[in-house]
């Protein structure tokens, strides 16, 4: 026991811990062992920033373009449906997890993007950067709660000799 507490006290903010062994299956006691996991790196680097770059090129030059003259704003159309298909090849690649709110978000970007004269708001920009903001978000509420649960963990009394 004083070995995991040793073992949690060493692992430095922001990594999360992975159990091996314990409860899940019978072992002895000396093959319980706590180890450091890697945090996830998902919607970081420069991949991430590569998407922005593209995306911040259509939405403030292209569209931008396109929506000054009439002629051209039919182009929006396509260009709007490229950039969300970009958008979801690096979230499925990337091993971002669709649930409901991210799939509505990206939705209702690719709607408002395909409307000539709406597509002038940066709504792809602020839809990846909001995902991101959500993914993060619960990278951080699970560490907080799985370190809650370590740390909730009952320790041995010390004995009174």
């Amino acid at each position: 026991m004083a070995e995991e507490s040793a073992v949690l006290n060493a692992v430095p903010a922001g990594r999360a811990l992975k159990v091996v062994g314990g409860a899940g299956r019978a072992v002895r006691k000396s093959e319980t062992r706590v180890e450091a996991a890697e945090p996830d790196k998902s919607l970081t680097g420069p991949g991430f920033w590569i998407i922005v770059a593209i995306v911040a090129f259509d939405e403030l030059i292209l569209d931008l373009l396109a929506n000054l003259s009439v002629v051209f704003s039919i182009f929006v159309i396509f260009t709007s449906f490229l950039i969300s298909a970009i958008i979801f090849g690096y979230l499925y690649f990337s091993g971002v997890s669709m649930d409901m709110s991210r799939l509505a978000l990206l939705a209702g970007t690719m709607l408002i993007e395909m409307m000539p004269f709406l597509s002038i708001i940066p709504t792809a920009l602020l839809s990846l950067f909001a995902i991101r903001w959500m993914v993060h978000n619960e990278q951080a509420k699970k560490l907080i709660e799985h370190r809650a649960k370590i740390s909730s963990v009952p320790r041995a009394a010390p004995s009174r000799a």
